[in-house]
């Protein structure tokens, strides 16, 4: 599966558009500005739709000096989606290559705009796929839900808590499509069959 259209813009919404190399746990208004330095960065430099250019797994800010704040450079809104779909292929894999279980769109999207953010290696996404995979969708969602609120220099950002409930509200939206049960009514399904079993027992 692909990310879809729908998904792309939800993705983009948490994790903005911007030309210049910025810190990622920055003001708005200080990442429209861009960094003086990679150094100078509290959090994560990142650049474009969330595409980070140093942490312990990479270090590209060479290749992007010209995109600080005092560069002549800025990459355009054709460009930044360029770079991100260059490297939407990983994290796509990473999705089709965990979940071994029919899912639909939203559900799909849901994980994707998840890993994107926390990585393939994230607790919340293996606890969210190794649910999802035994059809346990709540816990999957609470999964989701429990991920990581702190930016990766440890900063805990209320933004992030948005994010890890939309994803997992979006994911659930993507259940209810897929069984044609709502998560409320699912859940009273567990609760009444949990009371039959206790009463057998």
């Amino acid at each position: 599966m692909n990310l879809s259209k729908e998904g792309f813009d939800h993705l983009v919404r948490f994790e903005g558009m911007y030309g210049k190399v910025y810190d990622d746990v920055a003001s708005e208004s200080e990442k429209r500005k861009g960094l003086v330095s990679c150094d100078a960065a509290q959090g994560t430099p990142t650049i474009g739709i969330g595409y980070v250019i140093k942490a312990s797994w990479i270090d590209e800010c060479n290749k992007y000096m010209d995109y600080l704040r005092d560069g002549d450079k800025t990459l355009s809104e054709s460009e930044q989606i360029q770079l991100f779909n260059d490297h939407l292929p990983v994290y796509e894999n990473w999705v089709n290559k965990a979940v071994s279980v029919p899912i639909n769109q939203k559900m799909f999207d849901a994980l994707l705009i998840h890993v994107f953010n926390v990585g393939s290696g994230s607790s919340s996404f293996k606890n969210a796929v190794s649910f999802l995979n035994k059809k346990d969708y709540e816990n999957s969602a609470a999964s989701i839900r429990d991920g990581a609120k702190k930016a990766i220099g440890g900063q805990k950002l209320s933004g992030l808590a948005k994010r890890r409930n939309f994803e997992a509200d979006y994911f659930l939206e993507g259940v209810n499509d897929l069984t044609g049960i709502s998560n409320k009514q699912r859940l009273l399904l567990l609760s009444i069959l949990g009371s039959v079993f206790a009463a057998l027992v």
